[in-house]
C-alpha cells in the first residue's frame, strides 16, 4: 500500500524533483517498520532487508549531486525545517555545506544586484563620521539572494487546487 501512495502522490505534477528525497524517506521508513514487524519471519524479514537495502544503495546515490538536497530546500514550504525536523543530526551539516558550495559555483556569480533610489540617496556623504558609517551599513541587498531566501519564512503546505 505504501509504494503505491508514494505513486500516486509523485506521478503527473507531483513528479518534480523536490520529492525523490521525501518519497525515498517514506519508504525507507516503511521498511524500517517492516523490518522490526517481521524480524522472526523466515519469508518477510529478508524481504523487507532486501527492499531497505535495494533503497539505500539508490537513497546513497544522491550524495552524487547536491541537486536533490537543493531541490528540496528550495521549496518554500521545506527549506531546511524537513531535513532538521528528520534527518539524522550528523548529516546535516554536510547537507548544508554541499548546498551553500553548490550555490556558490553555480548561481551566486549569476546573482545581480539593483541599486535603489534609496540607495543612491544615501550614497551622498557630507563629512568623515557619515563616510565611516557608510562603510559599515550592510544593506538587504549586499545579501546574497540563496542567505535572503533562508531568512524569509517557510511557507505553509497549500493543497494544489488542479487536483
Amino acid at each position: 500500500m505504501c509504494f503505491h501512495d508514494a505513486t500516486l502522490s509523485t506521478e503527473s505534477r507531483g513528479a518534480t524533483i523536490e520529492r525523490v528525497l521525501l518519497t525515498m524517506d517514506f519508504l525507507l521508513k516503511q521498511f524500517e517498520q517492516g523490518k522490526t514487524l517481521y524480524a522472526e519471519d523466515a519469508f518477510m524479514s529478508p524481504c523487507c532487508n532486501s527492499r531497505w537495502a535495494k533503497l539505500d544503495k539508490y537513497y546513497s546515490l544522491t550524495d552524487r549531486s547536491p541537486v536533490y538536497i537543493a531541490a528540496l530546500v528550495l521549496c518554500p514550504q521545506n527549506k531546511w525545517q524537513y531535513i532538521e525536523d528528520n534527518w539524522l543530526i550528523e548529516w546535516i551539516a554536510d547537507a548544508k555545506a554541499k548546498v551553500q558550495l553548490f550555490w556558490k559555483r553555480e548561481y551566486k556569480s549569476t546573482a545581480i544586484t539593483v541599486p535603489t533610489p534609496a540607495s543612491e540617496t544615501a550614497s551622498t556623504v557630507h563629512n568623515a563620521f557619515q563616510e565611516w558609517q557608510k562603510k559599515r551599513q550592510r544593506s538587504q541587498l549586499d545579501i546574497d539572494e540563496y542567505t535572503k531566501y533562508l531568512q524569509a519564512a517557510v511557507l505553509p503546505k497549500v493543497k494544489d487546487a488542479r487536483s
